[in-house]
């Protein structure tokens, strides 16, 4: 059964990398019957506490193979059905977790081993659950509780790091998932704010345990990366490609990384050919990868470039970033949306754009790596200066460019951005402002305001002023359709949950849920599920 699952947990993976419709239907096909046979073996007409130690383990297997399935009924299909598909399944895996987590509190087990691989599973489910469904904004978190969805990032982040020192079956899977999310979760879907000191940590007995593991060693580069030792993190890369070659596609992350490490380095020839190179072989987002292309060498002030021997042109580049669109579940990536609007300022602009890497990586997965690094944020900031400096000498000129108005809204963005992560936080704030009371005047970028009020919220954050860091959070909230509006409310949430425990903290009132260690009644119980008699 275990065999069955491993089989089927690396087929899932290699259709997640490749992203291709025939590796989506095997790893489908495998997981469909490794489901039915765990299926067979844990149910029958007793109750949890009789069922075998076998069947408690079919169990939990059981809900892992329909949490892969959830996720690959829409990579075989993008419609509506599929989603709904989705849901059910994942609907499902989630109530199975939860018997499992019943059974891991009712019943007596006689091999203490055999509990501890048991555990580790529920707890990397449990705590996964609780982390993803932590991210749901309140307004949509009230509809997701009727049916039995909720969470808690603490019990989510407490489950998982118990869940690491058990030493058991899938203690390792517990410590890259909150890893993972630390250094990816907590800046994509959370308030930006991760705690690189403690994935540090979570690390380190990883790397003695698995020096040459090739997840290991990239999520060893993440950390230094946000931590801004890009040398370091580059090498780390190069370890984590060289430890393993089978898979191209996860060599492809690496080199996604790696490029966003050339491009914080100002490094954008380099930058250019990485990207030109995912182009070439990868084929997640085509549309995004010539976009970058495109922007690392307008970066430059190219036009053109050799790369790979061959001569890439910016006009090349962009017409590719219309003509390779697709769709995910019937919507179009984030990514590739602004890769669309920055195509469409290009031809406004006579073929130009400005700072177009540097906004890409703050609306996509943000800019938190700099933030140790104030040479670099300094040397950009002057750079953002000097080319707001020339616009405005140029609107003096009959033969100036045509800059978009909003192109100098973004500019000065990228400025409060800087000033913030310089700790110049009157500075940053005033142009952050400045921003805000332009919402009218901005004619396509409606984004930059509620952007801006959230950045002006996290400095108020980082200065301790909790009333003004909510208030700037409402700001936010206020704004209403515009492009990334989902992304940025899911940050609205964890900031003002991270506003709340400050001031739980202040007040010297209990917290909510327990964060002790290893007793199993410690894990969060959405309303569907009983209370358990402890």
């Amino acid at each position: 059964m275990y065999a069955a699952v491993a089989h089927s947990t690396i087929l899932y993976l290699q259709a997640l990398m490749t992203v291709t419709a025939e590796d989506a239907r095997t790893a489908s096909k495998a997981l469909r019957e490794t489901q039915s046979l765990c299926g067979k073996r844990c149910r029958g007409r007793f109750s949890r506490s009789k069922r075998t130690e076998e069947q408690v383990h079919a169990e939990l297997c059981y809900a892992e193979c329909g949490l892969m399935l959830s996720a690959l009924v829409l990579s075989e299909d993008p419609g509506l059905t599929a989603l709904v598909k989705a849901g059910i399944r994942f609907k499902s895996s989630h109530s199975t977790y939860q018997t499992c987590l019943n059974i891991l509190r009712d019943r007596e087990w006689s091999c203490p081993e055999l509990k501890g691989h048991f555990e580790s599973g529920v707890r990397l489910g449990i705590g996964s659950f609780n982390l993803i469904f932590s991210c749901v904004p309140a307004k949509h978190a009230k509809y997701l509780s009727i049916v039995g969805f909720s969470g808690v990032s603490k019990v989510g982040h407490a489950a998982l790091l118990s869940g690491g020192t058990l030493g058991a079956l899938r203690s390792v899977l517990c410590s890259l998932v909150l890893i993972g999310w630390e250094t990816y979760g907590k800046i994509v879907l959370g308030c930006g704010i991760c705690d690189v000191d403690d994935a540090t940590e979570m690390l380190i007995p990883l790397l003695e345990q698995y020096p040459n593991g090739a997840i290991v060693l990239f999520l060893c580069g993440r950390v230094a990366q946000l931590k801004g030792q890009f040398a370091e993190a580059l090498e780390y890369f190069k370890r984590s490609m060289e430890a393993q070659t089978e898979w191209k596609q996860y060599q492809h992350l690496c080199v996604w990384e790696s490029m966003w490490c050339h491009c914080f380095t100002m490094d954008y020839m380099k930058a250019s050919e990485l990207a030109y190179y995912l182009y070439k072989e990868n084929q997640w987002s085509k549309t995004t990868y010539a976009y970058l292309t495109a922007s690392f060498l307008l970066m430059l002030g190219l036009d053109e470039a050799t790369i790979g021997g061959e001569k890439v042109t910016v006009s090349a580049m962009m017409g590719e970033v219309l003509a390779r669109k697709q769709r995910v579940a019937g919507q179009s990536l984030p990514p590739e949306k602004l890769a669309e609007k920055r195509f469409k300022r290009y031809v406004d602009q006579n073929k130009d754009l400005i700072f177009p890497a540097f906004e890409f990586i703050y609306f996509t997965a943000g800019m938190s790596a700099l933030v140790s690094r104030p040479d670099i944020v300094q040397d950009l900031l002057s750079l953002l200066d000097g080319n707001l400096a020339e616009i405005k000498r140029a609107t003096s000129t009959k033969d100036r460019k045509r800059i978009h108005v909003d192109s100098i809204h973004t500019i000065n963005f990228l400025r409060g951005i800087c000033l913030s992560y310089l700790n110049k936080v009157d500075d940053a704030c005033a142009v952050l402002n400045e921003i805000i009371d332009s919402d009218k005047s901005i004619v396509d970028d409606k984004f930059l305001p509620p952007h801006a009020a959230m950045e002006i919220a996290h400095l108020k954050l980082r200065t301790d002023d909790l009333s003004g860091a909510l208030q700037y959070c409402m700001k936010a909230l206020s704004f209403k359709t515009y492009f990334m509006q989902a992304k940025l409310e899911l940050r609205i949430a964890a900031t003002i949950e991270l506003i709340e425990e400050r001031e739980e903290a202040l007040s010297g009132r209990p917290p909510l849920e327990k964060t002790s260690s290893n007793d199993a009644g410690d894990f969060y119980t959405p309303p569907s599920s009983p209370e358990p008699d402890i």
